[in-house]
């Protein structure tokens, strides 16, 4: 069916499209009377989803816009620091430090692109959790959730810089161990600095103990392209 038209009084001073009255003269000016059609739309020019998508522009994640945001913002702090300790002559450690950070930034956002590449397209998508910030927790914690907000499985995620490999800590055994995963959990559950982790860990802790749902472990290292994060890839996991 085609929109009805209407004339209407047009008392409101802002900019609308209109098309003017058929009854009154070109040479006369149609000052308060307009012809609206019904529903009134702009015309809003056809995209191609796949291409938008590529560029990014379909992406409806706000922890996952925040996360790229906050890398960043983390990034740029610390390239400026390096960069002042280049030409302040600092010790070849302290520069060391600066450039430590800036790796980890790149390994957090190429496990991003990863996980965005190969799960956020097949159904159910997955969806960010976690992501970088402070406190305790691991890099990146995933999920896909049905339709109904059940989740069906959960990602724990350990983002690597080009060329960075699991480390052995001195207080949670392996990166990416059983152990490891669940005192860092445990710690996100009992957080007073950070509670709103408690929940999320509380529920990945649960998902472990239960069995259900599916937890899955994924260390993804960047790969770069003439110094930039052009993808990641991922690392073999250790047993235990």
């Amino acid at each position: 069916m085609k929109d009805a038209l209407k004339v209407v009084r047009n008392n409101n001073p802002k900019k609308q499209l209109y098309k003017k009255d058929p009854s009154i003269p070109n040479h006369q000016a149609d000052l308060n009377t307009r012809t609206f059609v019904t529903p009134l739309k702009e015309k809003v020019p056809a995209q191609n989803n796949k291409k938008v998508a590529a560029a990014g522009l379909l992406r409806k994640d706000p922890k996952l816009e925040q996360h790229y945001k906050d890398l960043a913002d983390y990034e740029a702090a610390y390239q400026k620091k390096l960069d002042n300790a280049i030409k302040n002559g600092d010790s070849t450690r302290r520069q060391g430090a600066f450039k430590a950070k800036i790796t980890e930034a790149k390994g957090e956002r190429a496990a991003a692109m990863y996980m965005e590449k190969h799960f956020a397209t097949p159904p159910p998508p997955a969806k960010m959790e976690l992501g970088f910030g402070p406190g305790p927790g691991v890099d990146q914690i995933w999920s896909k959730r049905d339709e109904n907000g059940k989740v069906l499985e959960y990602f724990v995620v350990e983002a690597k810089g080009p060329g960075a490999k699991l480390q052995r800590t001195q207080t949670k055994g392996m990166q990416m161990s059983n152990e490891w995963i669940e005192k860092n959990l445990t710690a996100m559950k009992k957080s007073k600095k950070y509670p709103e982790k408690n929940q999320l860990g509380s529920d990945l802790l649960d998902a472990i103990e239960d069995g259900d749902p599916k937890m899955t472990k994924m260390v993804i290292e960047a790969v770069e392209t003439d110094g930039v994060v052009s993808s990641g890839k991922l690392q073999p996991l250790l047993k235990g």
